[in-house]
């Protein structure tokens, strides 16, 4: 029997509900709370150090997904705040933060960052208990698909990789190990992923010794790049383990949980089709992603690359770099936006007085009095290809294309000049004391730009030089200690009008 909470005959009386601590309610000395800390301080790390970012901007300029009339405002505070907030009042404190932060991608899709997301559902995890359950096939699907996207892009088993390595002081020589670091990276990612299915406590070591490592990997210590995603790996390396090691214990899988997974497993499939935003889809590094560059009137032109300060890089979304181009660019200036997803295309835009306007690739190359011919993106599995084989390219500046390449007396394969498709803009190709062949210049009559070709002590004949017939910027060929003849050069040099 029981009186007002007091033991009487010796039976201990119940607690009412009353008196019950709720298991989401935090308080300083309980460990869930000193765990929220390690979210919430990474994400108040990461907002210090994308500052500007949340503030309203001109260059580059704010990218609105909501047309409010072009109101602006800054965030930086007022995101500031929400963080702090879900230490004091967590359960309402996160679902504020995260109106907060939808909001300031509503007003600017620059903001749609992976790691201030991904640090918001790493504080609900710890707050909520059926939030904790999801964000474990949430981390599976992400890191699954973090490795899937690497592993299917040719990107990543390429250049990406390589400047990676090259950037790092690892000590390895990047020619001879980039791709077994692009498998490693892949397939531990794949890996882990699984192991958070189906054996939670392995990965819960595994999430922690991959975040950790990827922290240390962008240190200075190593490539010194990305600072703003260092926060989220160390946070993730942490609440991640705890996530999984509570999984561990659960004594079942509910229906839900599947569910969920199963969705989140969907998800990413749009990538590939243009119908999930990068962000969603966990493409990370793997360099599978639209590229722009805008023609301006007068050199130089534009790589769209967008840090300019914020700590992030461009989102590069087909939307949204069409979107900056309108916003930036002056009318008669073009945009080629570079895909290599298979099954999207590439895409050509000219701004004008109202607008945009999409182009064929024939009309964007072709000038006009109001408009520039435009140039198109160089392919960098191209560049990366040939660089390799020694191959040298020439470019006027770092964000130009290239004009000019030089291919090596010693070691020339006719296969090289197959790379040369992805590079569009070339106007010279020396090829002078290569094994090169007649019939291996067919290959460049498709380059409408070309005007020279070095020649010089090779096996080319008029035959050769006849497949560069249809090229009407042709101006020169050198062919010296050649079986070509002086006549046939002058028929293929002569400008158009003097034929």
């Amino acid at each position: 029997m029981s009186n007002d909470g007091k033991t009487i005959d010796g039976v201990v009386p119940a607690k009412r509900n009353g008196d019950r601590p709720s298991p989401d309610l935090l308080s300083w000395g309980q460990p869930r709370f000193y765990l929220l800390l390690v979210p919430v301080v990474a994400q108040l790390v990461t907002i210090w150090i994308t500052w500007s970012l949340w503030q309203v901007r001109v260059s580059p300029p704010n990218l609105p997904l909501l047309e409010l009339g072009g109101f602006q405002m800054s965030f930086t505070w007022t995101l500031m705040a929400a963080t702090g907030m879900v230490l004091w009042f967590p359960r309402v404190g996160i679902w504020f933060q995260l109106v907060v932060l939808l909001l300031a991608v509503g007003l600017d899709q620059f903001r749609f960052v992976p790691q201030v997301f991904f640090l918001w559902l790493l504080m609900a995890a710890v707050v909520f208990e059926p939030v904790a359950r999801l964000t474990r096939w949430y981390l599976a699907s992400f890191w699954i698909w973090t490795g899937l996207h690497k592993l299917l892009s040719a990107d990543w088993l390429g250049y990406r990789s390589f400047d990676l390595l090259t950037a790092s002081n690892v000590g390895l020589e990047p020619g001879d190990f980039y791709l077994v670091f692009a498998w490693a990276i892949g397939l531990s990612e794949v890996l882990l992923g699984l192991l958070a299915c189906f054996r939670p406590r392995w990965a819960a070591c595994g999430c922690a010794a991959l975040h950790l490592g990827i922290a240390l990997f962008l240190s200075p210590l190593f490539i010194d790049s990305n600072s703003s995603v260092v926060p989220w790996n160390l946070a993730t390396a942490i609440v991640g383990y705890w996530v999984l090691s509570q999984a561990a214990r659960a004594p079942s899988v509910s229906r839900a949980e599947l569910a969920a997974f199963i969705l989140f497993m969907l998800i990413p499939c749009g990538f590939y089709f243009g119908w999930a935003n990068r962000t969603v889809a966990h493409v990370l590094y793997s360099e599978n992603i639209p590229h722009g560059y805008i023609t301006h009137h007068q050199e130089p032109n534009e790589l769209v690359r967008g840090w300019q300060g914020t700590a992030v890089p461009f989102p590069n979304e087909r939307n949204v770099l069409r979107q900056y181009f309108s916003l930036t660019a002056k009318p008669g200036e073009k945009l080629h936006i570079r895909d290599p997803r298979p099954w999207l295309l590439d895409q050509f835009w000219l701004r004008t007085k109202t607008g945009l306007v999409e182009l064929g690739e024939q009309d964007f190359l072709e000038a006009s009095p109001q408009s520039p011919a435009g140039i198109l993106l160089d392919d960098p599995r191209s560049l990366f290809e040939l660089s390799q084989a020694g191959v040298k390219m020439r470019k006027k500046n770092a964000d130009s294309m290239v004009f000019a390449v030089v291919f090596p007396p010693g070691n020339f394969d006719s296969s090289l000049l197959d790379q040369l498709v992805g590079l569009k803009n070339v106007e010279q190709v020396q090829l002078s004391g290569t094994s090169v062949t007649d019939e291996d210049l067919r290959k460049l009559a498709a380059f409408p730009k070309l005007t020279g070709v070095g020649l010089d002590h090779t096996a080319v004949t008029d035959t050769g030089i006849g497949y560069l017939a249809g090229l009407k910027n042709l101006r020169l060929i050198q062919y010296e200690g050649t079986a070509i003849t002086e006549e046939a050069v002058d028929r293929l040099t002569e400008p158009a009008e003097d034929q």
